[in-house]
């Protein structure tokens, strides 16, 4: 192939001017019926009735080949679907105590390729949200005494330093023959909206329970998005809305009372 000459003529040339007996490259050629082979060559140089001379084999590898760019294609595939979500991967190992970072891990929690020191290191450091730290360091425990597996929702502060978010981690342990944690490899994935969102319906749902007080005539609470009316707690004589009907039909019933 036209693209792969001036390589062949490299590495013969420097095969030549350093003296080397023993030389291997990758080419690929056209052949007679204007297909495309990947082949691989191997040989060294030898003298043989006093004229230098090259003995070698040729491999195709052409099917090799193509089974390589399949799987830089799928990892490539791979690679985008998990930096354009809130998933991520890495694995522990047990005898170092280091994480090893996926690209995309790396992405959303920061550090360096090679995490050393954990879980100390981050909770050290002030990564691992102090109310969280607890917690954190018992999912490492019970996968170094042998647990299959081990999860929990830990807050991290975030990479600018000026918050937090929160990562729901789930680890999978791999054991050696004998049954000891060799390694485990982790899945995390970010559950902050969700947990922001807890923690709203719970403060609503504990202002609404202080607000239930003797004189209270009625207490309505609306899905505005989705036109919908939750709860409905009223005294008798108040029997306006109920529970599943549509927000607009509550308030046209309240305006249609007067009040």
């Amino acid at each position: 192939h036209p693209e792969d000459l001036s390589h062949v003529h490299s590495v013969l040339s420097r095969a030549g001017e350093d003296n080397i007996k023993s030389v291997q490259w990758e080419m690929r050629i056209i052949t007679g019926k204007n297909n495309l082979k990947h082949l691989l060559v191997s040989g060294s140089f030898n003298i043989r009735d006093g004229e230098e001379v090259f003995d070698g084999f040729i491999t195709d590898i052409s099917k090799q080949k193509k089974m390589e760019v399949a799987l830089r294609a799928s990892e490539e595939k791979f690679r985008i679907a998990t930096e354009n979500s809130d998933v991520s991967f890495w694995t522990y190992e047990f005898a170092r105590r280091e994480i090893i970072q996926t690209h995309a891990s790396k992405i959303r929690h920061g550090h360096q390729n090679v995490i050393k020191d954990v879980p100390n290191a981050l909770i050290d450091s002030g990564y691992v949200r102090q109310d969280s730290a607890k917690a954190f360091r018992e999912m490492y425990e019970q996968l170094r005494n042998g647990a299959k597996t081990s999860s929990g929702d830990f807050w991290f502060r975030t990479n600018d330093n000026k918050g937090w978010w929160c990562e729901h981690i789930d680890y999978t342990n791999v054991f050696d023959g004998n049954g000891k944690p060799i390694c485990a490899h982790a899945i995390g994935r970010d559950v902050t909206a969700i947990k922001l969102a807890e923690k709203r319906y719970n403060e609503e749902m504990e202002y609404s329970r202080a607000t239930q007080r003797e004189d209270l005539l009625a207490k309505v609470r609306s899905n505005l998005s989705q036109n919908v009316v939750e709860s409905y707690t009223a005294k008798d004589t108040v029997g306006i809305s109920k529970a599943g009907m549509t927000y607009i039909d509550a308030a046209e019933a309240l305006v249609q009372t007067g009040f």
